[in-house]
């Protein structure tokens, strides 16, 4: 794109899991073009490139500036335009949002919006300054170390999902349904990101929905 001092890249264990990975979302959305990166060593070679003929700075797409790919407009889209939630609604979501820390507690560092997201109920983010997912991963497998990190968990709003759990929250706060879909929604990131070790609760769950 014009004006664009970023190549984006994303890595992952194929090319096939990558096409699927919510962070790319809002790259298609704009527009924006991303390298696919699979092979295990890629991790460790862009981190020692760091830039592309000076100018360019290689960046995985989970770490990306959102405010610089607000910026760029969005392509066309046959999706419906969702409507917006009014100043009371917007209230209510961020209660949703501490009532969704409060069930997750101390697992992710920080619940928040989504800007990334479109098609996606939520997704998991590294918090800034860290390491990639996947970067994490590969040291993990080489410390045999199993232990789950602590991301920020994103919530998308605008998706059908997230309204109705906004509309149940709206009836009863207290409603158990709001904790099963969110320790679903988290499981669901996990397994994505590859770190759900243990599927046992995440099928009894989607079973018991």
């Amino acid at each position: 794109k014009e004006d664009q001092k970023e190549i984006y890249y994303i890595t992952g264990a194929s090319r096939d899991a990558l096409k699927s990975d919510p962070h790319l979302e809002i790259f298609k959305r704009k527009g924006i073009e991303v390298l696919y990166l699979y092979d295990p060593v890629d991790e460790f070679a862009i981190s020692g490139i760091g830039k592309y003929n000076k100018d360019y700075e290689l960046v995985a797409v989970e770490q990306a500036n959102l405010e610089k790919l607000d910026k760029i407009e969005d392509g066309e889209s046959d999706a419906p335009e969702v409507e917006s939630l009014s100043d009371g609604e917007e209230k209510v979501f961020n209660k949703l949002l501490e009532k969704v820390k409060d069930i997750l507690g101390d697992r992710v560092t920080e619940v928040r919006e989504s800007k990334r997201l479109k098609d996606s109920a939520s997704c998991l983010v590294s918090p800034e300054g860290e390491m990639t997912s996947h970067m994490q991963k590969v040291m993990q497998m080489m410390s045999k170390d199993t232990t789950v990190p602590k991301k920020v968990f994103e919530l998308n709003k605008d998706h059908k999902l997230v309204r109705n759990l906004l509309t149940i929250y709206k009836k009863d706060p207290k409603d158990t349904f709001i904790d099963e879909t969110i320790e679903q929604l988290y499981e669901s990131a996990l397994l994505l990101e590859g770190y759900l070790t243990d599927p046992h609760k995440l099928v009894n769950r989607i079973q018991d929905i």
